[in-house]
């Protein structure tokens, strides 16, 4: 399958689709890296400089780590825009209160002042109840943005993560795309 640029995107054989917005550019893991990251290139030129430059090591580690399907968007001026996606093998994962409150326990571990992490919450998505965690870092003497992380945890159809990060943009800019998520029935 080769990078999507925005817009609705169904990728069944992982079993769900999701809409970028207009800017976004995503890679699916299972694919080809090289030929992919060439294909983006060719149709976005911001993508061969700055944080770009290091983009198949990206994708290589983003797969080693288990993220099925990166998305990313390098417009923003302070760095660049992730969301991440992961879903479980059937029956391995279990997104209930007890792994939300290991997940914010593991991150308040490696959080490093001045970045706080706010326990889990519950919320509605239209694919169905979810555990977020978020963190923050305040912006820097100097610096005109926050880094701000959010995880959300899926608890419909043996569950998926969805990770989005970066600086400056809002919460409620992953929520848009968070909120596209939707699993899509079995392949037969």
């Amino acid at each position: 399958m080769p990078p999507w640029f925005g817009g609705r995107t169904e990728v069944a054989h992982r079993g769900f689709a999701i809409s970028l917005p207009h800017g976004w550019v995503a890679f699916d893991l299972a694919g080809d890296i090289g030929a992919q990251v060439k294909v983006a290139r060719a149709r976005l030129p911001d993508l061969t400089g700055g944080d770009a430059a290091d983009l198949p090591m990206r994708l290589a580690q983003d797969l080693a780590a288990g993220v099925q399907v990166l998305a990313l968007d390098f417009r923003a001026p302070s760095g660049p825009q992730h969301c991440s996606i992961g879903l479980p093998p059937e029956g391995e994962w279990q997104h209930d209160r007890d792994f939300a409150e290991t997940a914010y326990r593991d991150m308040l571990s490696e959080a490093e002042p001045p970045e706080e992490v706010f326990p889990p919450r519950s919320a509605r998505l239209p694919s169905g109840d979810a555990w977020v965690i978020d963190s923050a870092n305040p912006a820097q003497p100097g610096q005109d943005h926050v880094l701000q992380y959010a995880l959300y945890m899926l608890e419909s159809h043996g569950g998926a993560l969805i990770g989005c990060g970066g600086p400056v943009r809002p919460k409620d800019d992953w929520l848009s795309i968070v909120s596209t998520f939707e699993f899509l029935p079995p392949e037969e």
